[in-house]
């Protein structure tokens, strides 16, 4: 929606594109079901997967990591990155983990 945010701004995105704002929906819920279950196993995980590195990562001028917003926001990404260009997503992970 972002080049029509007049419809977006008049709320009419969800009588135009109402599939597109149920699926977009869904989508935001499964994506922060999967972070949160992750998030939870805390360090009993042992899978050292993109999302692992992502929860380890320290920002190296502050020390902090990633807040659990952020965290959502990446699995987003990593779900829909990795579907069609694994790779692509795997990379940015680990720039931003190093």
């Amino acid at each position: 929606m972002g080049h029509m945010q007049g419809l977006a701004a008049l709320h009419l995105d969800k009588v135009v594109f109402r599939d597109l704002a149920t699926a977009t929906a869904r989508y935001e819920a499964f994506s922060k079901k999967q972070a949160d279950e992750r998030i939870a196993k805390g360090d009993t995980n042992t899978t050292k997967d993109a999302f692992y590195f992502l929860q380890k990562g320290r920002d190296p001028q502050t020390g902090e990591g990633f807040t659990s917003h952020e965290l959502v926001a990446e699995a987003s990404l990593l779900i829909l990155g990795g579907k069609r260009y694994p790779h692509h997503s795997l990379f940015s992970c680990a720039e931003l983990s190093v």
